[in-house]
């Protein structure tokens, strides 16, 4: 189920499937600051190890070679506790997992995440700095950008009402920086409303926010 996607923060809901938000093609006053722009969120179920949750984010658009993440922005995952699916409820205490890279080349980045977790790593690192049964891990690098969008077809279709797609994807080709957490699903304390196979239900919300100092 999708929440919602915005500008500077993207929603999505984990449970029983993988969810994912995207959010492209920003105004100028988002799009000029590339390393604070997320494009995409996803939340699902580690495939390597069901007792894991995963939370993954995108970042600047277009990313080139020399692309980096800001050292002076604060990565994070907003998480709260699904308590009841209808009406849609959640439980007010904030789970966040918030990720700081420095910067200075080689970038490290430290993720901390609620019970004391805490991982750091190399981007570009492909092991997270762990392995399937750490208790966190964090990926974070260049990978190629995960969306689909047919520009031209939508364009199209919006010009004459009728459908145009034509199967293009505007973002072929294109790279985003990637940051990708994966922890214990218990640290949320996960109860409620669990659906019918027993998964929990979380909200995650996906947020950049620039320090002054």
């Amino acid at each position: 189920m999708l929440v919602a996607a915005a500008a500077a923060a993207a929603v999505a809901l984990a449970g029983v499937s993988a969810v994912r938000a995207s959010d492209h093609l920003d105004g100028p006053g988002v799009t000029a600051d590339p390393q604070s722009d997320i494009t995409d969120v996803f939340a699902f179920t580690s495939p390597e190890n069901p007792s894991h949750v995963v939370l993954a984010m995108a970042v600047t658009p277009y990313a080139g070679d020399a692309a980096t993440f800001s050292a002076s922005v604060d990565y994070a995952f907003r998480v709260q506790r699904v308590e009841v699916l209808q009406p849609f409820t959640l439980d007010t205490t904030a789970r966040d997992v918030v990720c700081r890279f420095d910067g200075n080349p080689p970038q490290h980045v430290t993720c901390t995440a609620p019970g004391g977790l805490t991982a750091t790593t190399d981007v570009g690192d492909p092991t997270g700095g762990g392995n399937a049964q750490s208790p966190m891990r964090v990926f974070a690098g260049m990978r190629s950008d995960p969306a689909f969008f047919d520009r031209q077809g939508a364009l199209a279709t919006i010009r004459t009402g009728a459908a145009s797609f034509t199967g293009a994807n505007a973002f072929a080709g294109a790279n985003v920086l990637a940051i990708v957490v994966e922890l214990e699903s218990s640290v949320f304390a996960m109860i409620g409303d669990a659906g019918s196979d027993g998964a929990p239900v979380i909200a995650v919300a996906a947020e950049t926010v620039r320090r002054s100092h």
